[in-house]
């Protein structure tokens, strides 16, 4: 059994991570959330439909785009989404998305349970902010590999020095969960959408490397709009449901999801003809 924040999993069921995404720059600008009132709507919903976390992120991490806000701005942001969700008093986790361990920090003093860093810990003092406060982290692949590999051998690799860092800080083993950072890591030697077809397709190896709890984000990213030849991120969502539910099939058990009632009902379809997961509501 592992813990991801306070909430027990076990490596056969599948919760959903809702997106809750503060960040104006955000690829997807459907999902983006401007308003108290907006904030509190998305995660009461959230949270009805089956949500078990919320993810909260103040500054757009796309590796495509120039997102980078300061410190100030994230924690502005940030703080406003927390103070929102503190009040309605959910019952479920609050993970916080960001690279800085400033931001980190002032998240888990306001409730958050779970670190979401995408950078693998690169602010030095993540991970005892992290350790500090009990938090369950996600180790992320990160960087981009300076020469040809296979897609998974490099997303292991990178994932296995996420952990490894991890439990140098003393976060205990059991709190640890995974991600091979879908849509992260673009080499220049191949297509990005291949890459990320290449990782998906091996889920189940990558998975089986670790035997930890497996958090896949795939909503409407690039790969979605390049196979199915679909440039806007907002019409993306049947080519986002159809690759969700192939990750749960091939190990994922955390799904980060901007639409999460779509996903539950595709999930409780695919529980009962698969018979391979038990989806935690």
């Amino acid at each position: 059994m592992f813990k991801i924040g306070k909430t027990n999993l076990d490596l056969n069921e599948v919760v959903i991570m809702a997106v809750l995404n503060v960040s104006p720059e955000s690829f997807f600008a459907g999902s983006v959330k401007s308003s108290d009132k907006e904030i509190e709507d998305f995660a009461l919903k959230a949270v009805k439909y089956g949500a078990k976390i919320i993810d909260v992120g103040g500054m757009s991490t796309a590796p495509y785009k120039s997102t980078l806000v300061s410190q100030e701005v994230e924690l502005e942001r940030v703080k406003r989404a927390m103070s929102v969700l503190k009040n309605l008093s959910l019952e479920a986790e609050i993970s916080i998305d960001t690279q800085r361990s400033k931001v980190m920090e002032i998240a888990l003093n306001l409730g958050a349970t779970i670190v979401n860093d995408v950078s693998g810990f690169s602010d030095p003092n993540s991970l005892k902010v992290a350790k500090d406060r009990s938090a369950s982290v996600i180790a992320v692949a990160h960087g981009i590999p300076n020469e040809k590999i296979e897609p998974s051998e490099y997303v292991v690799k990178s994932i296995d020095e996420a952990i490894n860092k991890a439990l140098k800080a003393g976060i205990d083993e059991k709190s640890i969960s995974i991600d091979p950072a879908i849509g992260f890591i673009r080499p220049v030697w191949i297509d990005s959408s291949e890459w990320d077809i290449s990782i998906l397709n091996n889920l189940s190896n990558i998975k089986s490397v670790f035997k930890k709890p497996l958090l896949v984000g795939v909503s409407r990213k690039s790969f979605i709009g390049k196979i199915a030849e679909e440039p806007d991120p907002a019409k993306r969502l049947a080519g986002t449901l159809a690759a969700e539910i192939i990750s749960v099939q091939r190990g994922a058990n955390i799904i980060r999801a901007h639409d999460v009632y779509e996903l539950v009902q595709a999930l409780k379809i695919a529980e009962r003809l698969l018979k391979s997961f038990k989806l935690k509501l």
